[in-house]
C-alpha cells in the first residue's frame, strides 16, 4: 500500500457555505471534482457533497487526498428497490422474480437485502451482475463456493433487490484510495467493479475496490459495492486507520472480501456488512489490528473462512457465517466475541480455535443443522484454543 503523506496545502479559496458538485454536469469525473478542491479550505462547519450519476470507466484509482477530507462526501444516485416475489436456483444461476422489473437491464449491479424465508436463505445474500431477463424475472451468476444440499428448496417469504445506478468500471486498477492521513466523510450508493486483474509489482496501489492508507478514515453511509477485484474488495491498513463500513458489500473478489491489518480498526455500528463469494477469506483481521466491532455481518460462500482472526480483538455479534470452507477461525491468542451469531453449514469446522485463541460462542447456533466446534465447547484443544459456550 502506498503511504503518501498528505500534502502541505496552499489555499486560494475558503468555502463559506455548503457546496454541491455534480458529476458529470460540473466535472466529467469524480477525480476531477476532487482535484477542484485541492486549494480550497473547508471549515469544520461546511460540507461538500459530490453527487455522481451514470457509469464511468477508469484505468487509474480515484485518489482522495485533502486535509479536510472528512468534510467531503461522494454519493451516487439513490438505489432503486424491488420486491422479491419468487426465487429459484439451477446449476450456477439464481433467478429472482420481482413485483415489477421495470428499469432493470442486463449488466446492472444489484444486491440482496432484508431477506427472510425458510431453509438456507442466507446463501442468496451478495452483489451480482444481471446476466439475463425474462419479463419480471432476472437471472444472475451464482459464485457460492461451498453449496450444501437443499439450496434449491429455499423459500423466500420477503426480501428486496436493490439496484445501484452509479457504477465505476475499473480496468487494471483499484477503485478508490484514501491517502495517508486524509479522510473521506461519506461514500454511498456506488458500485466499484474490478476486472479481476492483480497489481503488478511495479505499481504503487493494490487492485482493491476500496483502500484506506495509514492514519486515514473512511465512512460508508449507504450501500457501497466492491466486486470483481484481483486483490481485495476492501483494504483497511495502518496505524490509526479507521473505517465505519455501515453498508459495505464486498463480493466475488479474487482474494479476500475485507482485510484489516497493521493497527487499523473497523466498526459497523448499524446497517450490515456483506462479504460473500470471495476467492479466499471473507474477512481477515491480523494480529496487530486495533480491533473490529461488527454487529451485523453476513459472510457466505467464501472459498476459505468466512472470518479469520490472527491475534486481534474482534466482536461479531448477531452475524451469519455459512457455506464457507470454515465459518470462524481464531488463532494466535486472538479473542472473538461471536455471541448470538448463526455459524453453520460450513464445509469443515464452523468455529475453530487454536494457539491460545478464545472464542465466546454463547448463543451461537445454526439453521437446520447444528454448528461444529473444534475443540468442543468448554474444552482446551488445538494448542490451547478454547471455545466458550
Amino acid at each position: 500500500m502506498h503511504n503518501k503523506s498528505v500534502k502541505q496545502a496552499i489555499y486560494f479559496d475558503i468555502l463559506t457555505e455548503d457546496a454541491t458538485i455534480n458529476v458529470p454536469a460540473d466535472f466529467p469525473t469524480i477525480q476531477a471534482a476532487l482535484d477542484s478542491l485541492n486549494n480550497t479550505f473547508i471549515p469544520a462547519d461546511i460540507r461538500v457533497k459530490i453527487l455522481v450519476e451514470g457509469v464511468y470507466a477508469q484505468d487509474k484509482v480515484i485518489y482522495v487526498d485533502h486535509v479536510q477530507g472528512d468534510r467531503i462526501s461522494i454519493h451516487g444516485q439513490e438505489p432503486v428497490q424491488y420486491e422479491i416475489t419468487g426465487y429459484s436456483r439451477t446449476a450456477n444461476n439464481i433467478s429472482f422474480t420481482l413485483d415489477d422489473a421495470a428499469g432493470l437491464a442486463v449488466g446492472d449491479v444489484v444486491l440482496i437485502e432484508n431477506v427472510d424465508g425458510t431453509g438456507h436463505y442466507h446463501a442468496i445474500y451478495g452483489s451480482y451482475l444481471v446476466t439475463a431477463m425474462s419479463g419480471d424475472t432476472i437471472t444472475v451468476i451464482d459464485q457460492l463456493r461451498h453449496p450444501v444440499p437443499g439450496l434449491d428448496q429455499v423459500t423466500i417469504t420477503s426480501g428486496s433487490l436493490c439496484k445501484l445506478s452509479t457504477i465505476i468500471i475499473c480496468s487494471d486498477c483499484g477503485g478508490i484510495h484514501v491517502a495517508h492521513g486524509s479522510a473521506l466523510g461519506e461514500l454511498a450508493h456506488i458500485a466499484f467493479i474490478g476486472d479481476g486483474s492483480q497489481r503488478p509489482s511495479e505499481k504503487v496501489y493494490g487492485h482493491n475496490g476500496i483502500e484506506a492508507g495509514v492514519g486515514s478514515r473512511i465512512y460508508l453511509r449507504g450501500w457501497t459495492v466492491a466486486m470483481g477485484f484481483g486483490d481485495f474488495g476492501c483494504s483497511i491498513s495502518g496505524n490509526g486507520t479507521f473505517a465505519d463500513l455501515y453498508r459495505g458489500v464486498f463480493c466475488q473478489n479474487v482474494k479476500h472480501g475485507l482485510i484489516i491489518t497493521e493497527g487499523a480498526g473497523v466498526a459497523v455500528h448499524e446497517g450490515i456488512l456483506v462479504v460473500c463469494q470471495n476467492g479466499d477469506h471473507g474477512v481477515i483481521a491480523s494480529g496487530i489490528a486495533q480491533g473490529c466491532m461488527v454487529n451485523y455481518l453476513v459472510a457466505v460462500g467464501n472459498q476459505n473462512a468466512g472470518f479469520i482472526n490472527f491475534g486481534a480483538n474482534v466482536i461479531i455479534n448477531f452475524c451469519v457465517l455459512s457455506h464457507n470452507l470454515y465459518g470462524l477461525i481464531a488463532e494466535r491468542t486472538a479473542y472473538v466475541d461471536a455471541k448470538q451469531s448463526g455459524i453453520y453449514a460450513n464445509q469443515n469446522d464452523d468455529v475453530y480455535a487454536s494457539h491460545g485463541a478464545i472464542v465466546d460462542a454463547i448463543g451461537v447456533g445454526g439453521y437446520l443443522v447444528q454448528p461444529k466446534f473444534n475443540p468442543p465447547i468448554n474444552t482446551l484443544g488445538n494448542v490451547n484454543g478454547y471455545i466458550m459456550g
